[in-house]
């Protein structure tokens, strides 16, 4: 009896390892779980396994597709408590690299979409909600993404700007989730009359602007119907399965996809003439310099231009840049030096204008003063080829602003400088600035 006891207890203590061993497993389940599951969940969205199943079909063709049923985020369904009947919004992403593309949207384009619809800003990193916020604007914190780019890779092209493209995405199929109808519109969009007019199109899933070659995805107006949301969640997969372009480049490989296996997308693309992109806008009909602005246009998107710094820099010399932030444009105690390229040199002109440039900026720099840049002739900075004399250019024509800006940043202002209405009134007309001319040609700026 007594050995059956001791049997017995040893065989309790053995089933208790058990538990505790069993009960500690689970825990650690549990938490590999929570730790994996993003992981799984992107990984079956690209297989395709996860979601409601849908099938769209056209002819004798199928094809079977799978919304991303993950809900949004708490903090989503929170910003629907706040908007209350709202089901139409315009929406825009911003990080810390976009803060003053943001404030000059506010300023420019914000009031022509209040008469139709709310705008919500998402700030995606914690640079841009306090950049915001110090300047008296509050934005609405998105941080779905994991792994948030650098707020310092924003230009085209970098893997931080493919990843930021992402987030909008994601924030397009979470508020699609929640069933608003949704102008996504990029703060390098600047509107000049209110767009809405122009979406003419009611049962489309889609009415989006095109670039050269592809739909654009900085202004794009979408509905919550079955074959909208199946677009954005092919889109997030292929971004997901390969992230090695932007955002643009899988939603119009998403629409390739749906046309080849016949699903039946409604798109209105609204015309290139009235919402041109930065290509038909600037380049093609030579607008520069804050000349010749187009009056049909509704929109203009300032891309193909790379940079944000060139961005900022062609808004300002077009004359579509509000933002006087520390002075910029109304110091009343701030000394510039302004010159000019008076004089054409063939095909020398560029080596002659980028030396007296960089002299500009070296005595600029020796007494305190910030160059007012002038007109360059038109040039082409890889072959050193010039246009002739009656072509004037920006200095976006003849170097790579990004660059420029590591060295120079603050110390120059563009050529339109003096015609804007923003800047000091006594110094726009001080007669000596113009009349005291400074005649430079030097050695050549380094590294630009």
């Amino acid at each position: 009896m007594t050995s059956r006891k001791y049997i017995l207890r040893g065989l309790w203590k053995s089933k208790s390892c058990f538990v505790c061993i069993g009960i500690a497993s689970v825990c650690i389940w549990l938490l590999i779980r929570s730790i994996l599951t993003p992981a799984l969940t992107i990984r079956r969205v690209m297989q395709g396994n996860i979601g409601s199943g849908v099938a769209s079909s056209a002819g004798s063709q199928t094809y079977h597709a799978s919304f991303i049923s993950s809900p949004p985020g708490r903090s989503l369904y929170n910003l629907t408590a706040r908007l209350g009947q709202a089901t139409t919004l315009a929406v825009s992403t911003v990080d810390g690299a976009y803060v003053k593309l943001a404030v000059n949207f506010l300023h420019t384009s914000l009031p022509l979409l209040h008469t139709h619809c709310q705008h919500v800003m998402f700030c995606t990193d914690e640079e841009s909600v306090q950049a915001l916020l110090s300047r008296g604007y509050y934005c609405f914190p998105y941080h779905q993404a994991a792994g948030g780019p650098s707020s310092n890779e924003g230009d085209f092209g970098s893997v931080g700007y493919f990843t930021k493209t992402h987030i909008k995405t994601r924030l397009v199929l979470d508020l699609l989730h929640l069933n608003y109808t949704l102008l996504m519109i990029d703060l390098d969009v600047l509107l000049f009359k209110p767009p809405f007019p122009y979406f003419n199109c009611d049962d489309c899933d889609v009415v989006v602007a095109r670039d050269r070659v592809q739909f654009n995805t900085g202004f794009i107006l979408v509905r919550p119907t079955q074959n909208s949301k199946l677009l954005y969640s092919e889109t997030w997969r292929l971004a997901m399965q390969y992230n090695k372009s932007h955002d643009q480049a899988y939603f119009n490989t998403a629409i390739d996809i749906f046309k080849a296996k016949n699903v039946p997308l409604k798109i209105q693309e609204l015309s290139p003439r009235l919402f041109p992109c930065g290509v038909y806008y600037f380049q093609n009909v030579n607008r520069q310099f804050g000349e010749n602005q187009c009056q049909d246009c509704v929109m203009v998107h300032n891309n193909y231009i790379g940079s944000i710094a060139a961005k900022e820099y062609r808004f300002k010399e077009n004359m579509l840049w509000v933002v006087d932030e520390d002075g910029y444009y109304s110091s009343k105690t701030q000394k510039y030096l302004l010159y000019s390229n008076p004089l054409y040199f063939g095909d020398s002109t560029y080596v002659k204008e980028t030396q007296a440039l960089g002299t500009a900026l070296d005595l600029a720099a020796a007494t305190g003063r910030i160059v007012i840049l002038p007109k360059f002739h038109c040039c082409d900075c890889r072959q050193q080829t010039c246009a002739g004399a009656a072509y004037n250019c920006s200095l976006l024509s003849i170097i790579r602003l990004n660059k420029f800006e590591e060295i120079y940043k603050g110390k120059y202002r563009e050529s339109t400088f003096l015609e804007n209405d923003l800047t000091w009134t006594a110094l726009k007309t001080d007669k000596t600035i113009r009349t005291r001319p400074i005649i430079i040609n030097a050695p050549t700026m380094q590294g630009v």
